[in-house]
C-alpha cells in the first residue's frame, strides 16, 4: 500500500520493480473508495491524495540481495535453519516490493510481517503490536519509520536469541545483539562496543540517538 500525493494529472504510475509478479492493483481515495483498477494503459490519475494498493507475489531471492533466503545452524540442536532477510543497498528494494527505488527519494514506511509463532521478526523500528492470527502464525506490526531512502529499510524473520544492554547517557536506549540460538553470548563484545559508542556520540556531539532501539 502506497500513500500518494499527486500534484498533476497523469495517465501512468511508474514504479521500480525487479522480478515481481503483480497480481492486481487498485487506486483508492484516502477514504478507501475505488477510483479505478490498475492497468498498463488508459489510466486516469487525478491530482489528489490517493492510495495505491497492490497485490503481488515474490519468492525469496536465491542470492544475497533484495528479500532473500539464508541458512544457519541451530547450535543447540544441530539443525539447519532458514532465515529470511533483506539487503536493499543501493537499489534492490525493488526486488522485494514496487517502489521509487532511488536513494534521493525518501518516504516513511509501516512494516507488518506475518511469520511462524516461533520466529523472531525484526525491522528498523520497534514492534507496536503482535497477535496470533492462525494456529502457527503471528502478525507483527512495527512503528512508522522516519523519512528514509528505500535502501535503508530492513526486515528479518528467523529463529533467534538475543542479549541486551542499555545506554547510560540521556534516555536509556535498548541495544540488542541477535544470533542463532545457542550463540547469543558470543555477542557480548559487540554489545559492549554498541552501548559505549552511542553514549560517546551523545556526549561528544550532544545529539541523542534518534531511534527507539539499536539491533545488531
Amino acid at each position: 500500500v502506497v500513500d500518494l500525493h499527486v500534484n498533476e494529472e497523469s495517465s501512468v504510475i511508474s514504479l521500480n520493480v525487479n522480478n515481481i509478479n503483480l497480481e492486481s492493483g487498485k487506486l483508492l481515495t484516502k477514504g478507501g473508495e475505488l477510483i479505478e483498477e490498475i492497468s498498463k494503459e488508459n489510466m486516469e490519475v487525478v491530482a489528489a491524495d490517493e492510495v495505491l494498493k497492490l497485490t503481488l507475489q515474490k519468492p525469496l531471492s536465491a542470492g544475497q540481495d533484495g528479500f532473500y533466503r539464508s541458512h544457519f545452524k541451530n547450535e543447540e540442536t544441530g539443525e539447519e535453519k532458514v532465515m529470511a532477510c533483506t539487503q536493499f543497498q543501493a537499489t534492490d528494494a525493488r526486488m522485494a516490493f514496487p517502489c521509487w527505488d532511488e536513494p534521493v527519494l525518501k518516504a516513511t514506511f509501516d512494516i507488518t510481517l506475518e511469520v511462524p509463532q516461533n520466529v523472531t521478526a525484526l525491522s528498523n523500528m520497534n514492534a507496536i503490536s503482535e497477535e496470533n492470527i492462525e494456529e502457527n502464525l503471528k502478525r507483527v506490526s512495527f512503528a512508522t519509520t522516519p523519512i528514509i531512502s528505500t535502501y535503508l529499510l530492513a526486515f528479518i524473520a528467523a529463529e533467534l536469541d538475543y542479549i541486551e544492554a542499555f545506554t547510560t547517557v540521556g534516555t536509556p536506549i535498548p541495544c540488542r545483539v541477535y544470533a542463532p540460538k545457542g550463540t547469543a553470548q558470543q555477542g557480548k563484545f559487540s554489545l559492549d562496543i554498541c552501548t559505549r559508542t552511542l553514549d560517546l556520540f551523545n556526549t561528544v556531539f550532544g545529539s541523542p540517538y534518534p531511534l527507539p532501539k539499536m539491533d545488531m
